[in-house]
Parts: C-alpha cells; sequence; structure tokens
C-alpha cells in the first residue's frame, strides 16, 4: 500500500482550525528534512465526502521523513492505497496533484 490516511468527522471539528494546525505540525518537520524527498507529498480531496469525513492522504516518500510517522500515530492514521478521489496538494515538495480530470490515465 504505502499511503496513509488521517481521517476526521467534519462535524465534529472547525475543519478550517484542524487543518492549521496540521500544516503547523507538517511544516518543521518539512524543514528540518530540507524539504524531504521529491515527491514527498499530503494530499487533502477536493470535495468532501459522502460520510463527511475529511481525509488527509500521506504518501510513502513523506512518512519517511523523520517525525512524520510519530505524527501519523498520534492522529491514529491508518495505512490505505493511493486514493482514486480527486486530491489537491495540500503540503509537498514537487508533488502534482492526484487523479486530474483532465490528465489522461496511463
Amino acid at each position: 500500500m504505502g499511503w496513509w490516511v488521517i481521517e476526521y468527522d467534519n462535524k465534529k471539528f472547525d475543519s478550517h482550525k484542524f487543518m492549521r494546525k496540521l500544516q503547523v505540525e507538517l511544516m518543521p518537520l518539512f524543514i528540518a528534512a530540507g524539504g524531504g524527498p521529491a515527491g514527498a507529498g499530503v494530499f487533502h480531496p477536493v470535495s468532501v465526502s459522502d460520510d463527511s469525513k475529511e481525509r488527509f492522504y500521506f504518501n510513502s516518500k513523506v512518512v519517511s521523513i523523520p517525525g512524520i510517522r510519530e505524527l501519523l500515530s498520534i492522529y491514529g492514521a491508518k495505512e490505505c492505497p493511493k486514493p482514486t478521489e480527486f486530491c489537491g496538494v495540500f503540503i509537498g515538495n514537487h508533488v502534482e496533484p492526484l487523479n486530474q480530470p483532465w490528465i489522461p490515465k496511463t
């Protein structure tokens, strides 16, 4: 699999505060790792899911950055397959958005 996801119920939390908190925790880890490996990225779906859960997907390259695994553990992240939903880059190092509708699948 190689991907990880943090999920939380959008009805229970103020999503903007949570998103900002997560960014504030991720940025120092990226900076300390010199930006991390090329292609390291955290992705966020463009639209809210039918089950009203916010999701943040972490690829295998970002998980290799020191401190990221601990952060994933704190938030109860689960291993998952590569997301199939349309996602934008939440934070990353030379990463492309996932599953863009105008990009042909190869």
